[in-house]
């Protein structure tokens, strides 16, 4: 079998599982890395014994390359993902699309016209306890979905974790996953938004972003809130993930964040997030490699993508509406 040959467009915390993916799997052949930062691109490159760029348009023209991974930050998809599109590149975009319609349309728009196969990556529809929960009212057994209550929070270190912070936000860089997962669970329509938010803590440490917001999605027949936040405190041992959800027939809670192993020393409590990723016996485990190599089987063998192509498109849009809600105080009507 021809091993299909990869590039990774940003090589950041994100970026680096794409590279592992394709590094670790025998039927890929990693070709590229690009970062801006040379340095890290070389380290990358050295790592995964690959060539590196700091110009993406190298990649474009590289006839040879036929899927690239764009995990560069939240707000700075556009340019990179037309560059590919245009060179007719297949496309896995992290999330978020874009943190605007325009850009998330044009993409969108383009990858159509194009006829590439295109994929925004939403982790987390791979991950077990959501998987279940979806079965679940596939099944029948629970009923229709009535409502649930959906929350996804980073501590204060988030700020020395991203160097680009202050162009985000956590309705960005978390809301886009648990958005994502209602919409996907619930398979309903969006038809409204109500939201409300918060600047202040992190405003007075110079980053001007949300603090936290809370948002109602309501649907043709349920509805949902999602909460995320940036500033849980610092010595919180874990990632704040859960999830509840009434249905007709039953009750379902999820705790995605507690993988099963809870650690303590005399210094530090820690509840540590590995159903993501996790690295052993040279190797990774987790989910956060499933889309990956489901988009490249998608790829190679035309299967159907479980991530439609106009999904980041729709998921970004209900993210604009959620800040206008913010913004205005009024209910926002989408146009899906």
């Amino acid at each position: 079998m021809e091993k299909i040959k990869t590039a990774v467009v940003g090589v950041g915390i994100f970026g680096d599982t794409h590279c592992r993916t394709y590094f670790e799997d025998p039927s890929i052949d990693l070709v590229c890395v690009c970062d801006l930062d040379e340095e890290r691109a070389k380290q990358a490159a050295q790592k995964y014994n690959c060539n590196y760029t700091t110009n993406s348009q190298e990649i474009a023209n590289d006839s040879l390359i036929n899927v690239v991974s764009v995990a560069t930050p939240d707000f700075d998809h556009r340019t990179v993902s037309l560059q590919m599109i245009k060179a007719g590149k297949n496309l896995i975009v992290e999330k978020p699309l874009s943190t605007n319609v325009e850009d998330a349309q044009v993409i969108t728009n383009a990858a159509k016209a194009k006829g590439i196969k295109f994929m925004t990556d939403f982790q987390n529809r791979w991950s077990t306890p959501f998987i279940q929960a979806k079965q679940n009212l596939e099944s029948g057994e629970f009923g229709k979905p009535v409502s649930a209550y959906i929350r996804l929070a980073n501590s204060k270190m988030i700020t020395k974790w991203l160097s680009w912070t202050a162009k985000s936000g956590p309705q960005w860089f978390l809301g886009p996953h648990i958005v994502d997962l209602i919409c996907w669970i619930f398979e309903q329509k969006p038809l409204k938004v109500f939201a409300t938010g918060r600047r202040e803590v992190l405003k007075s440490r110079g980053i001007d972003v949300y603090d936290a917001i809370q948002a109602q999605i309501v649907f043709e027949d349920a509805f949902a809130t999602i909460d995320v936040s940036w500033i849980v405190p610092t010595k919180w041992p874990g990632l704040d993930f859960r999830m509840d959800m009434q249905t007709t027939n039953g009750k379902m809670e999820l705790e995605p964040a507690f993988n099963g192993i809870v650690m303590s020393t005399d210094k530090a409590y820690n509840m540590p997030f590995i159903s993501g990723r996790q690295d052993g016996f040279n190797h990774m485990f987790g989910f956060f490699k499933e889309p990956i190599l489901h988009f490249i089987d998608h790829v190679r063998n035309d299967t159907p993508c479980l991530i439609g192509i106009e999904d980041g498109l729709v998921n970004t849009k209900i993210i604009v509406a959620i800040e206008k809600s913010v913004e205005t105080g009024k209910i926002i009507e989408l146009d899906l």
